[in-house]
């Protein structure tokens, strides 16, 4: 571990102290099992990523595991702890990576020639984030890219994560292979998660309808796909 001066020498220390509110030390001698979550981006990108926060509440429920967060260094630390042989650590107990049962790593790169790998994965592509793509960049989805991984893909669209974030949380989901659809169906009711809000519904409709361009042009390609019956349409509301 770096010392004090060290950390100070960089650029944003506080990306690698740990301590924030809710954050989660346990007693590493007492846990039997413990588990790295290797977000392979800066600190301040990995934790918008709400996948990795799910993962750490619910690992840290139980009993017998830890999760701690692991984030890619800024160049000016890679270079500090490269001049000084130095692993890289973990923000809870500043543990080094190969002190951890489990290293899991959220792939951000070459996403789809990895899943290609692994015929008998199910793959839930989340394209919530498409809105914060600004020109001249251009969003593409998996399928976009990966046409091959329709059949055991499922999609997640919505007016825009902001959309979400506020609490009007409805979400369109495309299943394109017919069989996966009525699996995730089933699983969906046995768990009662197949239900949405009226207010969440009727906001979404006008969003598409009379919100933004973006958004308009959003609707219209979710019509487009709807009629084309590519995806499951459970609670997608009427799009004009």
């Amino acid at each position: 571990m770096l010392s004090n001066a060290d950390l100070y020498s960089v650029e944003k220390p506080s990306r690698y102290l740990g301590g924030e509110f809710n954050s989660v030390v346990k007693n590493w001698e007492e846990t039997p099992y413990k588990v790295a979550l290797l977000y392979p981006d800066l600190y301040e990108v990995g934790m918008s990523y709400h996948g990795l926060q799910l993962f750490y509440f619910l690992i840290n429920q139980q009993k017998d595991l830890l999760a701690e967060r692991v984030f890619t260094p800024a160049a000016d630390l890679r270079e500090l702890i490269k001049e000084k042989d130095l692993p890289l650590w973990s923000l809870e107990n500043k543990k080094p990576l190969y002190s951890f049962d489990v290293i899991a790593v959220h792939f951000l790169t070459e996403l789809a020639a990895v899943l290609s790998k692994y015929e008998d994965v199910v793959i839930f592509d989340d394209e919530l984030w498409a809105d914060f793509v600004f020109p001249p960049s251009v969003h593409y989805s998996l399928l976009n890219v990966a046409p091959e991984l329709a059949k055991r893909t499922i999609t997640a669209t919505s007016v825009s994560k902001t959309f979400n974030l506020a609490g009007l949380e409805n979400t369109n989901l495309f299943i394109p292979d017919e069989q996966l659809r009525k699996t995730f169906e089933e699983a969906m009711f046995a768990l009662a998660l197949n239900k949405t809000n009226l207010f969440a519904i009727v906001a979404t409709k006008a969003a598409y309808s009379c919100g933004e361009p973006q958004s308009q042009e959003s609707g219209a390609g979710l019509s487009a796909l709807h009629q084309a019956e590519l995806g499951w349409d459970h609670g997608l509301p009427a799009l004009s």
